[in-house]
């Protein structure tokens, strides 16, 4: 059965795997970068990454997201 997180979880969760992608994303680029590296990096199971992300390019928009956010 799939663990419950609470909203907090989640965005924490979440900062964790942004952060991890960006890492990931400027070490290994986009193609190299697995699912299974980030869950690892994230200390996260792949369960839980579906749960929040349906696809890796979801979360990596989120991630450019974010990075156009720092130089703006």
């Amino acid at each position: 059965m799939a663990k419950s997180f609470t909203d907090y979880e989640k965005e924490i969760i979440r900062q964790k795997l942004i952060e991890s992608c960006g890492s990931c994303w400027s070490k290994y680029g986009y193609q190299k970068t697995s699912v299974m590296e980030l869950c690892r990096m994230a200390s996260i199971s792949a369960g839980t990454f579906y749960q929040l992300y349906p696809s890796k390019e979801l979360l990596f928009v989120e991630t450019a997201q974010a990075v156009q956010k720092i130089f703006r």
